[in-house]
């Protein structure tokens, strides 16, 4: 080999020892990180210090089975890599600036996307292109919200920024205060505003200072250190009677328990924020025996959650990644603020495909909840996963669904990639069986999405027609043909999909429009849609055609 590919063949072995030389230095620094002692002067200092070596060196590990590195990004482009169980097997060169030909990267990913595979999802494609490339880029300490239509590369783009963010500690740490009353202490945390638990620890910590200033005042030999004044006093059964009564120690559980199954506790703190009836709703109908026993819900997790941060909060990270972001409610972004509170995030999704009555209605909202409303949206106008007659006839439904969002153009032209089959409503079941059949006489993995309630029925008729399939609940990776119910399509792709009746898709939910959306953006080479009601009047052809 000589010339440009001996030059790429050379360099392909520098990088390869790159990355076993990184690999040698994570392993040092995770044996030195495990090899440290926790020292922090207290218990309870020593205790945080032993749990952040802890999570240091886990932060450490290494899978050998994964790529160390997503992509080397230089100022002017970048090397798309390729790997096979962790190991470098090759790189392309890629140029980002302005006017560069971008033709052979292009066709080296075209040719990538449309490899065939067995099974619902292919691994990632290893390579950033241009305009993600621009958001990969971005400084970790900004909060950015990304909007990306099927098959933009959400999550490439959100992989990089992942890989390389710090997970950044937080610990308590105790300040001195002048000694005082009981009375007087707990006023002036009061004010303070402190996190409950972090009070409830000063007022400990204050205790013992106040003891051993009187035992000093009075002449009494004290403790030798005030670290040893609050052990003793934290030992007193009396103290702890004292600090109980006054700062008692509170659990979510039993907080919210309390308030759910009491009228009027609940009265007592909804007071002039609730309703009657809002109260009312709330209510359990009968105080449960036990916390153990109540009936909890998902929603009630979130409300656990913010009462956790109210006495303790969580740990806060440097950055955060979010993934269909555009599903969560308020609450579930407040729970995800939280944990970045310090630090920053990605949020990454398509508005087009909220499908939880809760979703937010904008990006802006959504960063606002998070308690970042300084972020900024940024948007990929380029598809790579659905041919171009498919996302253009998926993108018909997003007057609808997505008022005003800008559609992504796909980047690829498949001829012959659609295919519209009307039948009789007495053939549909068997039109998809021999629609499925058809499929698998080409190559890769076939999905057949259909509306629920069907999936019992068309699996009978599969079964007549000798097609053999796996669900998608117990996913056979032997299998080509996968029976998938519309509402677990999302996040999923195959080279080839069969839709059963969209109608029945659209109709099976309130945001039935945008789970058809979902569907339809599945397939990554050849889309049929078999249907014997009417489309979607977005997507009917139009009058005698």
């Amino acid at each position: 080999m000589d010339g440009h590919g001996g030059a790429l063949a050379r360099e392909l072995e520098v990088e390869r020892a790159q990355l076993a030389r990184a690999r040698a230095y994570l392993a040092a620094m995770r044996r030195h990180a495990g090899s440290l002692d926790a020292s922090g002067g207290d218990e309870i200092a020593e205790s945080i210090v032993r749990a952040r070596l802890g999570l240091r060196v886990a932060a450490l590990a290494d899978d050998p089975t994964v790529p160390l590195f997503f992509g080397r990004i230089d100022y002017d482009g970048s090397a798309e890599l390729g790997f096979a169980d962790g190991e470098l097997t090759s790189f392309q060169d890629e140029r980002f600036e302005e006017g560069a030909d971008q033709s052979v990267s292009e066709a080296a990913l075209r040719a990538e996307i449309e490899r065939p595979r067995v099974g619902p999802m292919r691994d990632i494609v290893a390579t950033i292109q241009p305009e993600q490339d621009d958001l990969v880029r971005a400084s970790l300490g900004e909060t950015i919200c990304i909007q990306g239509g099927p098959g933009t590369g959400k999550t490439a783009v959100a992989r990089p920024p992942a890989a390389r963010a710090p997970a950044i500690p937080f610990a308590t740490s105790f300040v001195q205060l002048s000694s005082a009353r009981l009375r007087a202490m707990v006023a002036a945390l009061l004010d303070r505003d402190l996190p409950y638990a972090a009070g409830r620890e000063l007022l400990w910590e204050q205790l013992g200072r106040a003891c051993q200033s009187e035992a000093e005042q009075a002449g009494h030999t004290g403790y030798e250190s005030v670290d040893d004044a609050v052990k003793a006093v934290r030992r007193s059964r009396a103290a702890r009677r004292v600090v109980d009564r006054a700062w008692p120690a509170l659990q979510p559980t039993r907080l919210l328990f309390d308030l759910l199954s009491d009228e009027a506790a609940l009265r007592n703190a909804a007071s002039g924020i609730l309703d009657d009836v809002e109260q009312k709703e709330l209510l359990w109908p009968r105080r449960p025996q036990s916390r153990a026993s109540a009936p909890w819900t998902a929603a009630d997790a979130l409300l656990l959650d913010e009462l956790a941060a109210l006495i303790d909060p969580p740990r806060s990270y440097g950055h955060v990644v979010i993934d269909e972001a555009q599903d969560l409610s308020p609450m579930q972004l407040r729970a995800l603020g939280r944990r970045c509170r310090f630090g920053s995030a990605t949020l990454l999704g398509d508005l087009a495909q909220a499908t939880t009555p809760w979703a937010a209605g904008s990006w802006e909202a959504s960063l606002a909840h998070l308690g970042k409303p300084g972020g900024g949206v940024q948007s990929l106008p380029r598809a790579f996963r659905a041919p171009r007659v498919v996302l253009d006839f998926a993108n018909r439904l997003l007057p609808a669904i997505a008022p005003g969002l800008t559609a992504a153009r796909a980047v690829r032209e498949v001829p012959g990639a659609l295919e519209l089959r009307q039948v009789e409503p007495s053939r549909l079941a068997d039109a998809c069986a021999r629609a499925v059949r058809d499929a698998v006489r080409g190559e890769g993995s076939v999905g057949l999405v259909l509306a629920d309630e069907e999936v019992d029925r068309m699996a009978a008729a599969l079964h007549r027609h000798g097609v053999g399939h796996a669900r998608v609940e117990r996913l056979d990776q032997g299998s080509r043909v996968t029976l998938v119910p519309a509402s677990q399509a999302k996040g999923l792709e195959y080279d080839q999909v069969v839709v059963m009746e969209p109608a029945a898709i659209a109709r099976a939910e309130p945001l039935g429009l945008r789970r058809l959306y979902i569907v339809l953006t599945r397939a990554v080479t050849h889309l049929t849609v078999v249907h014997a009601e009417p489309l979607p009047p977005l997507l009917a052809p139009p009058s005698g055609g």
